[in-house]
């Protein structure tokens, strides 16, 4: 009786811990989908510039592919 209580808790032990791992690894896939950094804003002389994410692509002349970044 006593190995059946064991085998239990030592079960229950094991589901509670997937189940924060996996609760745990949700929250963070969801709070990085679609992070990007803040605009970086420059300030000069009462004026300001703020960036922007965009991409860039670069290849050479009579190339059918490059290299691009974001």
């Amino acid at each position: 009786m006593k190995l059946n209580m064991l085998s239990t808790k030592i079960r229950l032990s094991n589901i509670r811990i997937v189940a924060r791992i996996s609760i745990l690894s949700l929250f963070l896939l969801a709070s990085s989908a679609g992070a990007y950094p803040p605009p970086a804003i420059l300030k000069t002389n009462g004026n300001e510039l703020t960036s922007g994410i965009e991409t860039n692509c670069w290849k050479e002349e009579n190339q059918t592919s490059g290299i691009c970044t974001d």
